[in-house]
């Protein structure tokens, strides 16, 4: 379980990089707004996992798999759109 979570977390600050890459003009609210949205997006899944390290019950935790769920569909949001933009900068404009 560890393993997945450090491995989730790290592939959505890869996501994350590498959208920001794309970017043409980096600015300070840019970098602050992609820090946040990070943020935003690994909280559920820190909530959970701190939800179920405290709950003691025995069973199929569903949280824990929706939380998962919302935050690798994150991560493949970010890397299509990072992926998209990506080609989109790299295009000659006779290409398109």
């Amino acid at each position: 379980m560890l393993l997945l979570t450090v491995v989730t977390f790290i592939l959505l600050l890869v996501s994350h990089i590498f959208v920001y890459l794309t970017i043409q003009k980096k600015t300070t609210t840019k970098s602050l707004s992609f820090f946040i949205l990070y943020i935003a997006l690994a909280c559920p899944l820190v909530f959970t996992l701190l939800y179920e390290r405290s709950n003691d019950m025995v069973g199929a935790n569903i949280e824990l798999g929706i939380a998962f769920l919302f935050t690798w569909a994150a991560i493949i949001v970010m890397c299509a759109v990072g992926f998209f933009r990506f080609i989109k900068k790299h295009m000659k404009q006779d290409e398109i």
